[in-house]
């Protein structure tokens, strides 16, 4: 069991034997679990446009370049994206259909790439347990896509310092009741960069 608290708009969580530990440690903990467990089952992705092989994060420019083992856009149409952990959040680079959810998708019925900055929650509903919380409408970074080479420039200062790892994952879009609308899109992470030691 845990309290969560706030303070100066940070959360903690508390747990009886490690203390109050920050919000950002518990959801890349969450995703490294994820990602564990996707690996064990879900081995579709070892080898796919999911499959992270190399990635650099540069603060100081405000980039990240993420290289892929096979081309980038193999995947679509689907629901995917790539994402660079973040101070604020996670600078997120996506494709789906049918979500007319920042200006650059619109209604492109075939899932025209776009950039979040988004904050996660831990959610029964999604089977990774990690929900998108918020996500911004306007674009956050720009894109270049080339074959297996994401790379993203201009990140905005929102995102305060990029951190990383890096990750790649699927969106899956679930309702907490039998039928729609959707209320949550979860986040399934397929691979991290660097991989987490053991």
């Amino acid at each position: 069991m845990f309290v969560i608290i706030s303070s100066d708009a940070q959360l903690f969580f508390y747990f009886p034997c490690l203390g109050f530990v920050a919000m950002k440690t518990v959801l890349y903990g969450s995703i490294l679990a994820a990602v564990f467990a996707i690996s064990i089952v879900g081995t579709a992705f070892a080898a796919g446009h999911l499959t992270i092989v190399s990635s650099s994060v540069d603060d100081e420019d405000r980039s990240a370049t993420i290289e892929v083992s096979k081309n980038v856009n193999s995947g679509k149409p689907g629901a995917y994206g790539f994402g660079v952990f973040a101070e604020n959040g996670v600078v997120a680079l996506t494709t789906h259909a049918g979500a007319d959810d920042s200006k650059k998708q619109g209604n492109d019925p075939s899932g025209a790439w776009h950039t979040h900055l988004v904050t996660l929650a831990e959610s029964d509903i999604c089977a990774s347990g990690l929900n998108v919380d918020t996500a911004t409408f306007e674009d956050v970074a720009t894109q270049k896509i080339k074959n297996k080479t994401i790379e993203l420039t201009n990140i905005d200062e929102a995102a305060g310092t990029l951190t990383g790892p890096t990750v790649a994952f699927t969106l899956s879009f679930e309702s907490d009741e039998s039928e729609p609308p959707v209320t949550h899109v979860c986040v399934n992470p397929t691979s991290i960069n660097p991989p987490p030691e053991e």
